[in-house]
């Protein structure tokens, strides 16, 4: 209960904080979970021991910065229904939008993939620079019932259609 609160409180208030105080405010929150959370710090070195190889200073370093980008992915996501399309659009450069439109004109449709890098946040908005596709986001349920609308609604809020793993597609 106490985190949903928390979360609902970040999504009434980070609209309206200017990036120039949510981005660092959010990257010091990252170093704070880095080191106060030593199970994560831990799990997160784990992971990139997998890429990086048994460099311990290099871990350490990279699993800081995993903290600090996954804690400005969350001020981005709290902080989107204070962006305008058009803010949106300036921050991303878009590419290859014309074999969608290729597949499109004939008549055909296409299911796009994606890793999950960078703010996945900020991605999941692109579509809504093109009405002429019909796109539909499909993303994993939540444990947490009522996080999980929460964070549908945020990244709803420009518009874009989320559907969860657990719905049919339409």
């Amino acid at each position: 209960m106490l985190r949903y609160l928390l979360y609902r409180f970040a999504a009434w208030l980070f609209p309206r904080v200017h990036e120039a105080i949510g981005y660092p405010a959010f990257r010091l929150v990252g170093d704070f979970v880095y080191w106060l959370s030593p199970r994560t710090r831990a799990r997160v070195a784990s992971n990139l021991r997998r890429v990086v190889g048994d460099d311990e200073a290099r871990l350490q370093q990279l699993a800081r910065q995993v903290c600090r980008n996954l804690l400005v992915n969350y001020y981005e996501l709290f902080h989107m229904p204070g962006f305008s399309l058009k803010e949106l659009e300036a921050r991303l450069t878009i590419e290859g939008f014309e074999y969608l439109f290729a597949a499109q004109d004939e008549g055909k449709g296409v299911l796009l993939v994606s890793a999950h890098f960078g703010n996945m946040e900020m991605l999941m908005q692109v579509p809504l620079f093109y009405p002429r596709l019909n796109f539909r986001l499909v993303i994993e349920r939540m444990r947490n019932e009522r996080i999980f609308g929460l964070m549908r609604s945020l990244r709803t809020s420009q518009g874009i259609e989320v559907i969860p793993t657990t719905e049919p597609l339409r």
